[in-house]
């Protein structure tokens, strides 16, 4: 099998771009059937505090854990801002032991709860042609969902996804308007409180491939003005 850099897209009815590097390989080459974002929306969501902040000065800053610079109480959450699966990402029940980088790392307020969310978008032309939301049922925390920790049910959503119109005001203040995109956030009070936005194929997604698929199908056939 030819690496994504090397193959001849134009064989290929569909390019799903699954990770940040493949958007890389596909950056500059002709891929008609392709729908993938910019590098400066990917480089934006991919930072973590960046996307905070970005969302915060966009007045959408209720839908942000609050991010912390001297904790008065814990647990509370130290991340690296570019990361994924939860990898890097630490409970703390006290001061972190010496200084942050803040070029590297942030703390965030620790949201409670055994419930959380991931919605799934296809995004063209700043429309969303896909939406599909998975309920993840978690074990009594505090805890970091990712690569250490995984959900004990889920479930996916059958109704229309909530919060989307929120998620959509967040999508245009990060300038987000082509390509996948996943939410993973924790609903407090009816509020979405959103822990990131990765600018790329979540892996719950695999759950949802043939509707997925259909619409990213469908979405390459629309013409914008």
């Amino acid at each position: 099998m030819a690496l994504l850099s090397e193959a001849n897209l134009c064989d290929a009815d569909v390019v799903v771009p699954l990770t940040l590097f493949d958007r890389q390989c596909l950056e500059g080459r002709h891929s008609p059937n392709a729908i993938v974002p910019t590098a400066a929306s990917e480089a934006l969501c991919h930072d973590k505090l960046a996307f905070n902040l970005a969302v915060m000065e966009a007045g959408l800053g209720k839908h942000i854990p609050a991010i912390v610079e001297v904790p008065d109480s814990f647990p509370v959450i130290l991340k690296r801002r570019r990361d994924a699966w939860g990898e890097h990402s630490r409970i703390l029940h006290g001061l972190p032991p010496s200084a942050l980088d803040p070029a590297e790392h942030f703390l965030q307020a620790y949201i409670p709860g055994n419930e959380e969310w991931a919605t799934h978008l296809l995004l063209r032309n700043g429309q969303v042609m896909f939406e599909a939301t998975i309920r993840y049922e978690m074990p009594l925390g505090p805890y970091v969902k990712g690569i250490r920790m995984g959900e004990l049910r889920s479930e996916w959503q059958t109704d229309e996804t909530p919060h989307l119109e929120c998620f959509q005001r967040i999508l245009q203040a990060v300038g987000f308007t082509e390509g996948t995109c996943c939410f993973d956030y924790r609903v407090h009070e009816g509020v979405p409180l959103v822990f990131e936005l990765n600018p790329r194929f979540g892996g719950s997604l695999m759950g949802q491939i043939g509707p997925y698929l259909d619409a990213y199908r469908a979405a390459l056939a629309v013409e914008f003005a």
